[in-house]
């Protein structure tokens, strides 16, 4: 999958591609910013209610203030950078294993069921064909029982 420009990615309404990894610098200073003007507006309240408030909000509250807004807004945005590689790891070990992109591999049509007909006792087949193992001829993914279809990518199988 191609990667997409910014502007590709911001109005992708199916949200295959993500923006918030390469926002996340500028959110953390827009965070450091907010905090830090909050934090001034809190000392300027206190000092507008008396000077011994000014002074204990400028000297002890402030500070305690804007570090712990600081943390706050680390951890969250860690929390979300941390989401986003995890997704980015298990995209890449499904692909590595053979299972595509989840975003590529479109869910395979099942054939509609046949009506049910009476069908006599087949004799059990040569335990050569029973055990041959198959493998998918699109991806390479053992085929299990008989299933008709590749469980990793979908494909028929013959």
């Amino acid at each position: 999958m191609e990667p997409k420009g910014f502007l590709q990615s911001l109005f992708d309404y199916s949200f295959s591609s993500f923006i918030t990894a390469r926002l996340i610098k500028v959110l953390y200073v827009l965070s450091t910013i907010l905090i830090a003007l909050d934090t001034l507006a809190l000392v300027l309240f206190l000092f507008k209610t008396s000077a011994v408030a000014g002074l204990f909000g400028l000297v002890i509250l402030g500070p305690l203030v804007f570090i712990i807004g600081m943390i706050y807004a680390r951890v969250i945005l860690e929390l979300l950078i941390v989401i986003f590689r995890i997704h980015e790891d298990v995209r890449d070990i499904n692909v590595r294993g053979g299972g595509g992109a989840s975003a590529d591999v479109p869910l395979p049509l099942l054939p509609a069921d046949p009506e049910p007909t009476l069908v006599a006792a087949a004799e059990p087949e040569s335990s050569t064909k029973a055990d041959a193992t198959r493998f998918c001829k699109n991806c390479g993914a053992e085929i299990v029982g008989e299933n008709r279809f590749c469980t990793s990518c979908g494909t028929p199988v013959d």
